[in-house]
């Protein structure tokens, strides 16, 4: 299962940065070209780039909404299929305004996978691979960068192609769901096991409890019965045990993320400023 969650972190920050930097200006020329023959301007360079950044702030503060409710693998394991599907929608050239909502989509679900991934790695991993998985996050970020632009010289050759851009997060996406099912297969295992265990505990409490009801009175004045020794530890164990503290780590890690998407959005606009110039050059 460690193998599983280090692959599904490490996917997830290379999503995160493919995604941010997998739509250049020559693709979106080539899209609005291949649909409404419309003429490119700044406003719809400027609406394109910016709407997948607005969807990921968005997708970072909602992400308290439904984890709570599904849980960390299930949450990933639709945000990872609705993603998958986002990119082959975005693979059919329709209007440039239907490639603003799905992008918008996009960055909701990147930004939610790259938000919940950490928190997965920090419940189950031990602190030191948990080092080692978040470094190989934040790598594999970067990584995503250098790929989008290695994929954009790709389809530079022939921009007829542009469509794979869109082709490789769909392959990742595959992989990742793959590896959520592993994990979600042995959790339940995981849990299956506890409870067992749990009704063993409960049954050895009975049967504590009633022998020590059958002792003579006299026989238990100086002795602490077995049930009730048994009985305070576990209720002690119950008592004493660290209460979850999902929602603070999952408001940390919004924070971080929120920061992260800050710097992000603001080069974006420095991006933005560029093409508002090469256009009006064009």
């Amino acid at each position: 299962m460690q193998i599983s969650i280090k692959l599904v972190s490490a996917i997830s920050g290379f999503n995160w940065g493919y995604s941010l930097s997998n739509l250049p200006v020559q693709i979106i020329e080539q899209y609005i070209q291949n649909t409404n023959k419309q003429e490119i301007t700044a406003v719809i360079l400027s609406t394109l780039e910016v709407a997948i950044c607005v969807g990921s702030a968005f997708g970072c503060m909602a992400t308290p909404l439904y984890v709570n409710k599904l849980g960390l693998t299930n949450s990933l394991r639709v945000l990872f299929l609705i993603f998958s599907l986002m990119n082959i929608i975005t693979m059919i050239p329709v209007h440039w305004i239907y490639l603003v909502i799905v992008r918008f989509i996009s960055g909701f679900m990147t930004s939610s996978i790259s938000s919940l991934s950490p928190l997965l790695v920090a419940e189950i991993l031990a602190p030191h691979d948990r080092e080692q998985t978040i470094m190989m996050f934040t790598i594999c970020l970067n990584i995503g960068v250098l790929a989008a632009y290695l994929m954009h010289l790709f389809v530079s050759f022939d921009y007829n192609f542009w469509f794979m851009s869109f082709a490789l997060p769909i392959i990742y996406s595959i992989v990742a769901l793959y590896q959520l099912q592993k994990v979600n297969k042995i959790q339940k295992q995981q849990r299956a096991q506890h409870l067992s265990n749990h009704s063993d505990d409960l049954v050895t409490v009975q049967a504590a409890q009633i022998d020590n009801d059958m002792m003579p009175e006299s026989s238990t004045q100086f002795i602490t019965s077995g049930a009730e020794e048994t009985s305070n530890t576990f209720q002690k164990r119950v008592e004493t045990a660290p209460e979850s503290s999902f929602n603070q780590k999952l408001t940390r890690q919004v924070t971080v993320v929120l920061t992260i998407q800050h710097k992000v959005l603001f080069s974006v606009i420095a991006d933005l400023s560029f093409i508002c110039i090469y256009t009006d050059v064009q």
